[in-house]
């Protein structure tokens, strides 16, 4: 009866939460898979022999996955059955499970002769990136459910801001403004789009791009971290762009002689139109434009004229 119940149980266990999986297939070393959701059906088959510094154990086929921990306190639970090949099911075979924190220090292990194991960490980091690795004692391959709760699904989705440098209520056309945002546990990548006046110059899938604000007008900055498991949640920040004024002064008219004039401490050397660019209140260029005329004096001829002696 026991060896009907295992086998329905992993098939239940697969039926309702396996396809749910966006993890994939753990991986035979580090890293390890990053867990999307807080359910994960494996096998220990196929799995090959590596060096593991963390645990007294005998890690023939270990396996490796990650998470990102959701809550504080969290709860990490193995169960493991249908054991396939010698040693067998425990006392002779059983399970080995090492958790780790983001630096690779162990937090916690099983090593023996079990089938199932369960704690509770009590200092978990919400946010931070763990890892678990998980082998067959002895060798002993089986089928399993590895549940933590409680996960996030791929990254850190705790609200943060983008920072801008300078940061200024308003810009100037041209500008450069540097937005960067910290790092994101679990993020593999940062998307950023950049809506209205402004353009990215460098920096996309970094935590910190350049923009150079086209203006006049509004516009926003968002960034998207990414993972293995998708995109997140964008966050984003709002900028706005000065126009630049254009004084046209009315046409102005000189003699001739009175070349080069100078208006404003600008020296115009001849008649035309000019376009001259000066530094405004609020920090951004400003243009003025100056039509100067040249008058033009007309010249008469007298008609011919006969005089008499």
């Amino acid at each position: 009866m026991k060896k009907l119940l295992l086998p329905l149980i992993f098939l239940c266990f697969f039926g309702f939460v396996g396809f749910s999986q966006t993890c994939g297939v753990a991986t035979d070393n580090l890293p390890g898979c990053l867990m999307c959701n807080n359910v994960y059906i494996g096998n220990t088959d196929g799995y090959t022999q590596d060096i593991n510094p963390w645990l007294p154990c005998d890690w023939e086929n270990s396996q490796w996955l990650r998470f990102v921990a959701g809550t504080n306190p969290l709860t990490v639970s193995l169960t493991c059955f249908n054991f396939t090949n010698p040693p067998g099911p425990p006392p002779a075979g059983g399970l080995e499970l090492a958790l780790l924190d983001q630096n690779l220090n162990i937090v916690s292990t099983a090593c023996g002769s079990t089938n199932m194991v369960s704690f509770t960490l009590t200092t978990a980091i919400i946010g931070e990136t763990y890892t678990i690795c998980i082998a067959g004692h002895n060798g002993s391959n089986f089928d399993f459910v590895l549940t933590v709760d409680d996960i996030i699904g791929g990254f850190d989705p705790q609200p943060q801001s983008i920072q801008a440098d300078p940061d200024l209520p308003e810009y100037c056309p041209g500008q450069l403004v540097n937005y960067n945002i910290n790092p994101v546990n679990g993020a593999t990548g940062y998307t950023w789009v950049v809506n209205g006046s402004g353009t990215i110059v460098n920096g996309q899938n970094s935590t910190g791009i350049v923009v150079r604000m086209t203006g006049p007008g509004g516009g926003v900055v968002c960034v998207t971290p990414t993972s293995d498991c998708g995109p997140g949640t964008p966050w984003c920040k709002s900028f706005n762009v000065a126009a630049i004024p254009i004084n046209t002064l009315p046409p102005m008219e000189f003699c001739s002689s009175d070349f080069p004039v100078r208006i404003n401490g600008e020296t115009f050397p001849s008649a035309g139109v000019f376009t001259k660019n000066y530094t405004g209140s609020n920090g951004c260029d400003s243009t003025v434009i100056y039509t100067i005329m040249q008058i033009i004096i007309p010249t008469t001829v007298e008609p011919a004229q006969t005089f008499c002696q």
